[in-house]
């Protein structure tokens, strides 16, 4: 049997080192969270050569006296525990007593600090772990930790490290996350002499300092307290505002920065359909809850926690963002622009309100039944009291709106079942019919516009819209798609979902936990649209699904439901199952290659009573947007 050796100071606490001490970032972490712990308001961060030569933390905190400051360097020696009781209520950051040991037992360091209201301030220094004895010095109040030459005695963590433009971002980053979590410090980093960001207090100054403006100035406030002393707060990014790696999310508990999924997940999951696949949200989350409500002591470097209630903080977290996002604008408005100085565009009173898709898509129902009675209906228009010939005004009115009714504007098939169903009949798209073209024709398809003007259908998939000193590119089919998507989202929210029979039930085989899962939340499945029945042992029936996912694979479905079982409570309305209604409304909706008149192109804008939306179900834009002044600045006309 091998022989057991209880191992020398010098060999465990480079070991200590290694957990503690990754890269010259955690350094920077750990002094930089002792000085926050030291009550300062002001903190510097200097660093050379991406912190491998040197990083150098003051701050004007309260500082230390000799007697302290011989015990800074051992092992195991914090100021922030004092008994086992402690850990069960951790209000402080650097609370280990590891931090400075494990940096002095890998580097050159030295900690220069003054007691307030003291004369006099001490030095003491550690070479590759070895504490010299205190000495007196000159000093302001406050603490600077310097350390030199990281990992010089460990050569096989020196080679790990990476060039130091790497490094440095790598403590770039580390302290952006820091000051953030910390907004109301002043803090100035330096990097090989030169000031990369200095910050005066306060959130705002905060994120202005520390982010790009194209970022600080697409984030929305917000802050949500509870009773059970929960409280989250910070900036979450408006849905255009992505980035393809997570580089831009900061989440903070209890003054801490961390990793957590949790959090990450409940912040992506509140943008639900506005995402693209691989793009990621730009947020900064801070959580505020009860101290034993999370365990921050489970990772050496204070990186991770875990809570003692997930769901509760999946929940917070989410309602706080989806609140935020419901508050910023998703739709931009073609209604209510300033008459265009044009003899062919005319602005009209507002048609009245319809249903999303109104005059764009035909309503469907289920077989046998009949279509609403406004289905389809061409809204009214009334021609303006100050026209010069009222009588020409009202024939061609009406001659346009029976050339719109006789039309079957924007049907399409909806239905494409993997599953057989008792499916309502397919629709496919017609041609408009051919009408004698006139100029007053034109004139009425321009008033019909309302504030607006068509001027066509590029490559038969954008649309072109002038309005006022602007003009809106738009994706025919992401924005067909978000009318659709909405009004069966809309059906669900309202508790309102049609239910599709099933020619043949579908029979759900599930296991132990499965099954008390489906039993448990079978009354808020069947108010989703399902008619599911008991069929066995751990088997269900399932007899009927919403109308919207007649043409899903249910299996899939399924499977995709028990794996998020556990944060389903803290869903609203169904949300898990937007993914679906998306897809539906992808199939559904006008196609890009679809060839549309002027007249189909109003429809589908007037239709759009909350205006035209931004962005589609998946997150693509739907919209850009180019004035004049764009237009000029391209062609050189104005630099």
């Amino acid at each position: 049997m091998p022989r057991i050796n209880v191992l020398d100071s010098s060999v465990y606490n480079l070991i200590s080192a290694g957990e503690v001490i990754e890269r010259p970032a955690s350094v920077v972490k750990e002094l930089f969270e002792n000085a926050i712990d030291s009550g300062a308001d002001r903190v510097t961060v200097s660093i050379a050569e991406g912190g491998i030569r040197e990083i150098s933390v003051t701050d004007n905190g309260c500082g230390m006296d000799e007697e302290n400051l011989k015990k800074a360097f051992l092992p195991h020696a914090t100021s922030k525990l004092a008994v086992a009781s402690d850990l069960d209520s951790i209000s402080t950051l650097g609370f280990r007593g590891e931090a400075l040991a494990s940096i002095a037992a890998v580097s050159s360091s030295k900690i220069v600090s003054r007691e307030r209201g003291s004369e006099s301030g001490n030095v003491v220094t550690a070479e590759a772990g070895k504490i010299s004895a205190v000495e007196p010095c000159g000093a302001p109040e406050g603490t600077t930790v310097t350390v030199s030459n990281l990992f010089f005695n460990t050569p096989v963590r020196a080679r790990f490290l990476k060039k130091p433009a790497q490094e440095e971002k790598a403590i770039t980053d580390k302290l952006v996350a820091l000051v953030l979590a910390n907004p109301d410090l002043a803090v100035t980093y330096i990097a090989d002499g030169k000031t990369v960001f200095s910050t005066s207090g306060g959130f705002e100054n905060a994120v202005y300092t520390v982010y790009p403006n194209d970022v600080a100035n697409n984030l929305i406030w917000f802050d949500e307290r509870r009773d059970d002393g929960y409280r989250v707060y910070g900036y979450t990014g408006k849905r255009e505002l992505t980035r393809h790696n997570k580089s831009l999310q900061t989440m903070i508990v209890n003054g801490r920065t961390v990793s957590d999924k949790t959090i990450e997940t409940a912040a992506t999951q509140a943008y639900g359909g506005s995402l693209m696949k691989r793009s990621y949200p730009v947020f900064v989350i801070n959580l505020i809850l009860p101290f034993d409500d999370v365990d921050v002591n489970v990772h050496p470097a204070k990186n991770e926690v875990r809570f003692r209630q997930p769901n509760k903080v999946f929940s917070a977290v989410y309602r706080a963002i989806e609140k935020a996002l419901a508050s910023e604008a998703r739709y931009f408005a073609l209604d209510g622009a300033q008459p265009m100085q044009s003899a062919q565009t005319r602005q009209d009173e507002p048609a009245p309100a319809a249903d999303a898709a109104r005059g764009a898509v035909q309503t469907l129902s289920s077989s046998g039944s009949q279509p609403a009675p406004d289905a389809g209906k061409a809204p009214t228009y009334a021609p303006k009291p100050e026209s010069k010939d009222s009588e020409a005004w009202r024939k061609a009115v009406e001659r346009q709106r029976e050339r719109v009714e006789q039309t079957t504007i924007f049907t399409h098939s909806l239905y494409k079942p993997q599953t057989k169903v008792a499916a309502p009949h397919a629709f496919t798209m017609t041609s408009e019919r051919k009408n004698e073209e006139s100029e007053t024709f034109r004139e009425i398809d321009d008033m019909l516009a309302r504030g607006y003007k068509v001027i066509g259908q590029i490559f038969n998939t954008y649309l072109v819209v002038e309005q006022g000193d602007k003009a809106y590119l738009i994706d025919q089919h992401a924005v067909h798609e978000r009318i659709l998507y909405d009004a069966f989202k809309k059906a669900i929210d309202e508790r309102k979902p049609l239910s599709q029979p099933l020619l043949v039930p579908y029979i759900l085989d599930c296991d132990a936990a499965q099954s008390e899962f489906v039993a448990k939340y079978s009354d808020r499945l069947s108010r989703l649209g399902f008619d599911i029945q008991p069929f066995g042992a751990q088997c269900f029936k399932i007899n009927s699904v919403p109308e919207v996912l007649t043409d899903i694979n249910l299996g899939a479905f399924f499977a995709k439901l028990f794996e998020e079982r556990g944060k389903i409570d803290s869903y609203k309305n169904g949300d898990m199952i937007d993914d679906a209604i998306a897809t539906r409304a992808c199939k559904a909706a006008i196609k890009g290659g679809d060839k549309l008149t002027d007249s189909q192109i109003t429809s589908l804008l007037d239709g759009m009573k909350d205006g035209v939306p931004l962005q589609c179900p998946h997150g693509r834009p739907t919209t850009f947007a180019f004035s004049r002044k764009d237009l000029d600045k391209l062609f050189k006309r104005i630099v």
